[in-house]
Parts: C-alpha cells; structure tokens; sequence
C-alpha cells in the first residue's frame, strides 16, 4: 500500500503519493477503529534505522551515505502517518522477517563475523542497537513484529535495498535473538510481537503447530515485553482446521491470528462469512488459556502476494466480504459470547441501510 510513496533518490518521497495514501489510510483508520480495533500493524522497519549506535554511529552508514537522508526522510512522512493512528487510539505496530539485511549492514556483519550467522549473539546485538534507535526516533511506534519462519526471494523486490533472508532456522538461533532483543523492548517500554508461523523447513518447520517443538523453543523464555502470535487454525488460513494446539499452552502472553481477507476462498472470490469459526475458536482458546491478551486480524495480505482479485480494503477491489468478516470478528475479539449471526444483520444494516432490495 505504502511502495509508490517511496523514492530511492531524493526528495525521497512522492508528495502528490502521500496525499492520496493518506486519504487513504485515514479511511481504514477510521473504519477499522469504529469496529473496535485497537493497533495496526505497518510492514517495513529498517527504512527507518541508520544504526547510529553501533560503535561510532558511521560503522554501517558512513556520514556521506545518501541512504542516511533518504531513511530520515521516510522516518519524518511515515511519523506523520503513524501519529494519525494513534490520534485514533490505535497503536502501531512494525512488521519484519528476520533477518533483513541492506547492503550497508550486509557488508558491516561480513566484515565484522564473515558471514550472517543467525545463531551469534553478537549478530543479534547490531539488530538489537537498531531497535533501540527506531523507537527514540519514533515514539509513535509501540512495537515490531518478528517473523523468522519464512521469508527471502519470494518477498524480495528487485532493485530494492532492503531484503529478507529465510535464516533463522534452528532453536539456538530463535534464542539468540530473542534474548538479545528483548532487554531493548524492555527498556524502551516496547512490545515484540513474535510469530511462530513456519513454512515446514527445517528444525522450526512445526513450531506452529506442535506443542513439543513451541516448549522446547519458546519454553522458558518470557519477559513483559513478549507476546507471541500464533494462527488459530492448526496450519495456515484454510477451512476444515482443528483449533492450533500451540495456543493453548506456554507462559507468554499470547495474541490468535485471524484472517479476513481468505486465501482459502480465491482472497474472496468465493464469499465466506467466517464469524462463527473465529468466534468458536475464541470461546474455546480463551476458556483453555488465561494468557491470550488479544487478536489480530488481517484485512490485508495473506499470499501469494500477487494472487487475484487484488484488494486494498477498503478502498480498491472486491471488499465487501473482507469488511463483513473484520466488522464480526473485531467485535467478537471484545465479546466471544455474541451471536455471528445477529453480528451479520447488524453489519448489512450499517452497510446497505434502508435499502429494501437489499
């Protein structure tokens, strides 16, 4: 939603772009907070970090490079952007695959380790430092969100300096990051949102869905500034799931991932209401753990990325389906006990209003 605003070259940003986003993300703000939402989650995180704490501030980006404006410059449009939201009563999350690398810090870690190593602490501590600069530089961030389960070539955009690689892909490594990163958020009085999606690869392939793996992973490792986010379902979005066994275990604090926009149904081409599943998962999770704090809800993405018909609710493409599950499930996510059903006649009143035909 946000890549037309951005230039690599100065002045950085497309002004007459901005407007029109912002038009734009005004309307979702609004909408999204008159359903009962509370935080939106923004992908993108080291356009926004110079990693001036790191040894003499130039270590990764000397005082010459040109990437230092342009992530100055997208830190002060974006803040403009996320101090709309919290206006709104909506904290705001960033979202990343770790790790993400530029060709600046790239060469900084192979100079410094050889190679990225995910399983090193001292990898972990450059990321560490870049964090504790984003949230002095923007105060409107509450927090990141962290997916290590699957990333690289198939999110990559060419030409574009920042990229993902899918590394992290054993216990130790997960570790490592965790506990090189949190003590940050807990200075900083900040929250990281920990996904154990997995795509099936490798040591973590199953930490998603099975309990053995998520306690020898994330078993004893907890801090206030940790919650871990897991898909309802046991697998990804698809219908005819058992509840996730995951969710119901562990000493974290927990947040149930739905998904309005569904892949399973062609991204909405074929109409489902799913007010029910989501509310059955929620009465059953939260009657079996006292730890789940919350949900979040999807009304964008889910992949494949470019997989029609294209949406951006809710302004552009087939939405109405999209609008019907997110108007259910946010207000199910304040009260399980509701009925979907009365929840879907109250949301085609607000929708077509007096309109007989209809």
């Amino acid at each position: 939603a946000f890549q037309h605003l951005l230039l690599h070259d100065a002045p950085h940003v497309r002004d007459s772009a901005f407007a029109d986003t912002r038009r734009d993300w005004l309307t979702y703000l609004d909408r999204v907070a008159a359903y009962g939402s509370n935080g939106v989650v923004v992908p993108g995180v080291f356009q926004y970090i110079n990693f001036d704490l790191v040894e003499d501030g130039r270590a990764v980006h000397p005082r010459d490079d040109p990437t230092r404006a342009r992530h100055l410059a997208w830190r002060r449009r974006f803040g403009e952007l996320f101090e709309d939201a919290k206006q709104r009563g909506l904290d705001v999350y960033l979202a990343t695959d770790m790790p993400t690398l530029t060709p600046a810090l790239e060469r900084y870690l192979a100079g410094r380790m050889g190679r990225v190593d995910p399983e090193r602490p001292e990898l972990w501590a450059v990321y560490a430092a870049g964090l504790a600069e984003l949230f002095d530089a923007l105060p409107q961030v509450e927090g990141i969100v962290i997916r290590v389960g699957e990333g690289g070539a198939l999110f990559n955009v060419r030409g574009w300096d920042y990229r993902s690689e899918f590394a992290v892909r054993s216990t130790r490594a997960v570790r490592a990051m965790l506990r090189a990163l949190l003590p940050v958020f807990e200075r900083h009085d900040r929250t990281l949102i920990f996904r154990t999606w997995s795509v099936g690869a490798g040591e973590l392939g199953d930490l998603h869905t099975n309990p053995a793996t998520y306690a020898a992973v994330l078993g004893d490792i907890d801090s206030p500034s940790l919650i871990v986010s897991t898909k309802y379902g046991r697998g990804d979005f698809y219908g005819f799931q058992e509840i996730n066994p995951t969710l119901r275990m562990g000493p974290q604090r927990r947040l149930i991932e739905f998904q309005a926009r569904r892949e399973y149904e062609g991204f909405n081409a074929f109409p489902n209401y799913v007010g029910g599943s989501h509310g059955a998962a929620l009465r059953e999770l939260l009657a079996a753990n006292p730890r789940i704090v919350g949900t979040w809800l999807w009304t964008q993405e889910g992949g494949p990325l470019r997989a029609g018909p294209m949406s951006l609710y809710p302004r552009h493409g087939l939405w109405a389906w999209i609008d019907a599950n997110v108007y259910a499930t946010a207000r199910l996510a304040h009260d399980p006990g509701l009925d979907p059903a009365a929840l879907a006649e109250e949301w085609a009143r607000r929708t077509v209003g007096g309109d007989s035909a209809a």
